[in-house]
């Protein structure tokens, strides 16, 4: 593929200029074999740095050679300013780059035709059978029994038959070796842990004794009875059991970068004349302070101060007993703050300290987080990430009631967008939060 890519830019640069007679009857001979010269020696630093031969999916080459194509152009053309860009119109240069690309992505995808429905380039196919079976077992022998896998699907062994009758039964467990020995099979996929170590180390030197190589799939499932993620880190072999966007670094930074910006907007064109009208309302319209600080649970559990302005009169039971509809403590101006979210506005405070995010879990009164995490399983995962003004749950019928079931479903919810994040699935929800805000959230009181 890498020598097919050189010649598709070989021929193209050459056979572009016969589109563009004046260009070409203006550039020197010397300037067209420096450019496609260039072309190419930036072309192949960007393979030794980063590899656009990805494994063979058609998702996998269209998205590693756009990449690589747009980082070649970015190069390319700053090389072209501050080295020749008298030589080489601009014109020229999209099309050679259209032209290219077109080129090799055809020539990418005719050669994973071929290598996929037909198994071309794969002569060296090595027999293989599978030990155990199981859902670890059938995707492998699905994998095994492609014309691109590189293998021979020969069969299984198993102690006991396969109840679904969807693999091809061998013998047991124990004659496995025998077997490839007799029938030329140089590939065992185990996805069984035999109960005893000593035994699974004699197969493999027995396999290996007639070489034969032993390659051990786990089957995560029945270990931990949950989906688990694998990672590398260094050189540890990392399991995880729940894929966080938000542990990477620079999602956290993008996240951050978007709470702040959307913050200042907000501040520029709303809150500097709201808030103050707000928080006059507020102290006119009955006893107490202008603002609700109540401890509330964080990140990793941990304990911050989350400011609302005040809905309620002041009461001894704030700290205790959750608001309820048509709640008896709710002053007349807090009822209507609360029906339309404008109480959780210093809240963006929160943000600006780093306490909460514009997005995410909604943080729970300490004695709250007391209660459910005694009564159900998984509540503080909740609290992997910073808690948020609004959220996937409150976005999505999950607001208010905290009690029994609707809890348990607010729980997967959040849960579901831990999992789940992107800065497009932020926007989402806030865009689905204005639209609360303005038609009305039946669940808001």
């Amino acid at each position: 593929m890498f020598l097919l890519d050189l010649a598709l830019i070989t021929v193209t640069a050459f056979a572009i200029p016969s589109l563009f007679p004046a260009t070409a009857a203006d550039l020197a001979r010397e300037g067209l074999l420096a450019h496609v010269a260039i072309f190419h020696l930036v072309w192949i630093v960007l393979v030794f740095v980063r590899d656009p031969y990805p494994p063979v999916t058609f998702v996998n080459v269209t998205k590693a050679t756009l990449q690589h194509v747009t980082t070649h152009f970015l190069v390319l053309n700053t090389l072209v300013f501050l080295l020749y860009r008298d030589l080489v119109s601009r014109e020229m240069l999209l099309i050679h780059y259209a032209a290219a690309t077109l080129g090799v992505l055809g020539v990418r995808f005719a050669f994973l035709l071929l290598y996929r429905e037909f198994g071309l380039f794969r002569r060296d196919k090595r027999r293989a059978v599978i030990i155990g079976n199981g859902e670890v077992s059938y995707k492998a022998a699905r994998y095994l029994a492609r014309p691109d896998s590189g293998y021979e699907f020969v069969g299984v062994f198993n102690d006991a038959p396969d109840p679904g009758g969807r693999l091809p039964l061998l013998g047991a467990r124990s004659e496995c070796i025998d077997y490839c020995i007799r029938n030329d099979v140089r590939e065992i996929f185990s996805t069984m842990m035999p109960e005893s170590g000593e035994d699974f180390r004699h197969m493999i030197h027995r396999a290996e004794d007639a070489c034969i190589r032993v390659k051990y799939l786990p089957d995560f499932k029945t270990i931990f009875s949950r989906e688990v993620n694998l990672s590398m880190e260094n050189e540890l072999l990392i399991i995880r059991f729940r894929d966080e966007k938000l542990e990477r670094i620079e999602n956290r930074l993008v996240k951050r970068a978007f709470d702040l910006a959307f913050t200042a907007v907000l501040t520029l064109t709303v809150m500097w004349w709201l808030f103050p009208l707000i928080a006059l309302a507020v102290r006119l319209s009955s006893r107490g302070p202008v603002f609700f600080v109540q401890e509330r649970s964080g990140r990793n559990g941990e304990v911050f101060p989350c400011y609302k302005f005040r809905t309620m009169h002041v009461n001894g039971e704030a700290d205790l007993r959750a608001a309820s509809p048509d709640d008896e403590r709710f002053t007349r101006l807090g009822a209507f703050l609360r029906r339309s979210s404008l109480d959780e506005l210093p809240q963006f405070l929160n943000v600006l300290r780093g306490d909460m995010s514009v997005v995410g879990p909604r943080p729970h009164m300490l004695t709250h987080t007391e209660a459910y995490r005694r009564l159900i399983s998984r509540y503080m995962v909740r609290h992997f990430l910073k808690p948020g003004i609004t959220g996937w749950a409150q976005t999505n019928g999950c607001r208010g009631d905290l009690t029994g079931n609707r809890m348990e479903e607010r729980l997967r919810k959040d849960i579901w967008y831990i999992e789940n994040w992107s800065f497009l699935l932020d926007v989402q929800i806030i865009l689905k939060t204005v639209r609360l805000l303005v038609v009305g959230d039946r669940n808001a009181y």
